[in-house]
């Protein structure tokens, strides 16, 4: 317990910025996965995780697991997560060729910590195995 409040507070300027950016996206529907806290809401483009918290506009297992990706991110970076990873990935989505974002640095470290692994084309696959449970929130 005392762990889990530390973890917590360790990452808290991502888990309030989380905790808002919930209030502001329209929720249409919570889901647990992984561990983690998913909202899915129709008025957001992409994903975007803060701590524990995971807003989506996917419900494609290889979005879920990459984001989950960035959560054990959080947890290695702790405060800096914002400034290091936040700042980093936000420039990539605006200056890096679709085709390469999945390339670069913490996007690829995100696939990685995530289980999506790319095949020898360079397709991009997961390898977590879902729980029965799990699977019903993949559309």
């Amino acid at each position: 317990m005392i762990k889990k409040v530390l973890l917590y507070i360790w990452q808290l300027p991502q888990h309030l910025l989380g905790l808002f950016l919930f209030v502001c996206y329209r929720n249409c529907g919570r889901f647990k996965y992984r561990g983690k806290i998913y909202q899915y809401s129709d008025n957001i483009p992409g994903a975007i995780s803060l701590g524990n918290y995971i807003i989506t506009g996917s419900k494609r297992q290889i979005t879920l697991d990459h984001e989950y990706g960035h959560t054990v991110q959080s947890k290695k970076w702790g405060p800096l997560y914002l400034i290091i990873v936040g700042i980093t990935s936000l420039y990539h989505t605006q200056f890096t060729p679709n085709d390469k974002y999945y390339t670069v640095w913490p996007e690829n470290e995100a696939d990685k910590l995530g289980g999506v692994i790319r095949d020898k084309y360079g397709k991009r696959k997961t390898t977590y195995e879902p729980t029965a449970e799990e699977r019903e929130i993949f559309c």
